[in-house]
């Protein structure tokens, strides 16, 4: 896999991540969605904070594994199809954070 759609892909994971944790903890302040993975949940219980201290990290943590460890990731099929796959999941999660919001502000 070339190194700069590595790199992207890298990014783009990291970043849906962010989003994913300030659309999340916005909804939750709302009581408009839930957090399905129970694990997030318990930590978004605890503290939202604490929530988005963890998601936020989680996202560093990407990117630093993409710079640090790129041209090793690239020959593990394994970690590439595991990014790939993370990306293609994540896409809609975010989309559908993307309509709820809509559904909220603007109906």
């Amino acid at each position: 896999m070339d190194r700069k759609l590595l790199g992207f892909l890298f990014i783009y994971l990291a970043l849906l991540n962010v989003f994913d944790a300030f659309a999340t903890a916005h909804g939750l302040s709302l009581n408009k969605i839930r957090e399905m993975n129970p694990y997030m949940n318990g930590i978004y219980h605890i503290h939202p904070l604490l929530f988005l201290t963890v998601k936020i990290s989680l996202s560093v943590l990407l990117i630093w594994m993409g710079v640090t460890w790129g041209s090793k990731i690239r020959k593990k099929r394994l970690i590439l199809s595991l990014i790939i796959l993370s990306s293609i999941i994540y896409t809609p999660v975010c989309f559908t954070h993307i309509y709820w919001m809509t559904q909220y502000y603007f109906s």
